[in-house]
């Protein structure tokens, strides 16, 4: 933990507080505060803070493990509270609530030969989109963040609202984790962002090069069914991960030199609400 400082004080006959803990190297801070109280109604024991990293590559190589996330940095805010003293500390009686926020970076694939540290298995959503969208992702999923707020109750992680604001698409997170079990429940949404022209066009171009390429000479606009969100689910356990593809939406999309890419509306559709 590099220079470590701290203060613990007694409050009166039956609370213990730390007034403050202090973590701190070149690329990581661990700032923790809280209270031990035990009395004959009360035995609980609070803790709060935030973990800041610079390098979480460099953070999570150190535990020897291979990062996915590369070039981010992040901040861990926590609030959590257990029922004893802090020596009595018991994953399953864990409660509290915590944030995350990743700052800009990219997801990459890694060797699987390596041990890594990935409990929402990022790296299958990767290895899975490179699979169908080379051009797009060969050099890695760019995002501008990834967060997410997250509840603890009785030893299971539940989130609601984790997202990954990528370049070329968003990421959604919905589920849990149990650690007492090590049991996987989550439910994934990729949406590709349709609107932004060059995963478009690299799309539209994979379909049918020479379609695209008169069609840009024709100056005409070019009409192609594209996917616009891809469901996955992750269950099992956490060193036996099991993830699967559920299924795939498609819409049509329009890609002309003049004009930006837009989506084809269901004429058939819009005809029936006309007669409704």
């Amino acid at each position: 933990m590099g220079q470590v400082n701290l203060s613990v004080t007694r409050r009166g006959q039956d609370i213990i507080e730390l007034d403050y803990f202090n973590g701190k190297r070149e690329k990581a801070e661990f700032n923790l505060s809280g209270k031990w109280q035990k009395n004959d109604k009360v035995n609980a024991t609070n803790i709060a803070g935030e973990l800041a990293l610079k390098d979480i590559e460099y953070e999570l190589e150190q535990l020897d493990y291979a990062s996915i996330i590369r070039d981010s940095g992040g901040k861990l805010m926590l609030d959590l509270n257990w029922q004893g003293g802090p020596q009595d500390f018991d994953i399953a009686n864990l409660n509290g609530e915590l944030n995350a926020n990743i700052d800009d970076g990219y997801l990459a694939e890694v060797s699987d030969k390596a041990r890594i540290f990935s409990v929402l298995s990022l790296h299958s959503i990767v290895r899975k989109l490179t699979l169908d969208f080379r051009d797009i992702f060969s050099d890695g999923m760019f995002y501008k963040n990834i967060k997410g707020d997250y509840r603890v109750r009785d030893g299971v992680l539940y989130t609601d609202n984790t997202r990954m604001n990528g370049t070329a698409g968003n990421l959604y997170i919905k589920g849990n984790t149990n650690f007492t079990s090590n049991i996987l429940d989550y439910k994934m949404s990729y949406k590709p962002n349709l609107t932004s022209s060059l995963p478009v066009i690299a799309w539209v171009t994979t379909l049918n090069p020479m379609v695209f390429l008169a069609g840009v000479a024709l100056d005409q606009v070019i009409t192609s069914q594209v996917v616009s969100e891809f469901n996955f689910e992750l269950t099992g356990s956490v060193n036996d991960p099991n993830f699967k593809e559920v299924n795939r939406k498609s819409r049509d999309i329009s890609v002309g030199r003049s004009t930006p890419p837009t989506f084809i509306d269901n004429v058939y559709n819009e005809d029936t609400q006309d007669k409704e």
